[in-house]
């Protein structure tokens, strides 16, 4: 019974562990995606009709 509960702790601590850095991951493409959409914006320039 021991031996359940330490893989099923170690299962969980892993599950934890990824969810965290594809957080972390996500929110610096987010950074990432914002610095890019200003750079299009700015180099697109000012738009004549």
């Amino acid at each position: 019974m021991v031996y359940f509960v330490v893989g099923y702790s170690i299962v969980w601590l892993l599950l934890l562990g990824y969810t965290g850095y594809v957080h972390v991951q996500q929110k610096k493409l987010e950074q990432q995606l914002e610095v890019l959409e200003e750079l299009a914006v700015a180099a697109s320039g000012p738009k004549t009709k």
